[in-house]
């Protein structure tokens, strides 16, 4: 399975794409700033082996414009283990745009969890968000590097099949 990001030419927008064990894929296009966090994502998901994120979703057949409607139309329930990962995403997002890491990381996660009404995910060590950070680093400086039209694939593997939603009522 492979995520590729592609860098958009002059005036078009960068693009995600999820290509599927199948080889089905979901694309979208996105609007500045939006890589990032998509990256992050693959940095987060991949460096946790973590199921439910955003990525495991679409690989486990969602539509990432699925994500697009408001979640009050939603035909499906999210498990708590994607919003761990958007709260992972956020915290790692904010200390890029800050540029300086949290002081405590873990307290950071519990307060969020605690504000949201959500269960404390599994903790995540000094090593293991160095990890992340690192390979954020890497992929997003490749990504930079690209030139208009050129496209970073990168394999997405967590050990499992991906992670499937119930359905809403």
């Amino acid at each position: 399975m492979k995520i590729k990001f592609t860098k958009a030419l002059e005036n078009q927008h960068d693009s995600l794409a999820v290509i599927r064990q199948d080889g089905s894929i979901s694309e979208v296009s996105l609007e500045s700033g939006h890589i990032q966090h998509d990256l992050m994502h693959y940095a987060v998901e991949t460096s946790l082996q973590i199921r439910g994120g955003f990525l495991d979703l679409v690989m486990g057949g969602r539509a990432i414009s699925d994500f697009d409607a408001p979640e009050s139309e939603w035909d499906f329930v999210l498990p708590n283990e994607t919003a761990h990962v958007e709260i992972y995403v956020g915290l790692l997002q904010l200390e890029l745009w800050n540029n300086q890491h949290h002081e405590d990381f873990s307290i950071a996660i519990q307060t969020l969890c605690h504000e949201q009404g959500l269960d404390m995910p599994r903790p995540i060590g000094v090593a293991k968000l160095q990890e992340i950070r690192e390979r954020y680093t890497e992929i997003n400086g490749a990504f930079e590097n690209l030139a208009p039209g050129e496209s970073l694939e990168l394999d997405f593997e967590l050990g499992e099949k991906p992670c499937n939603m119930s359905m809403g009522n």
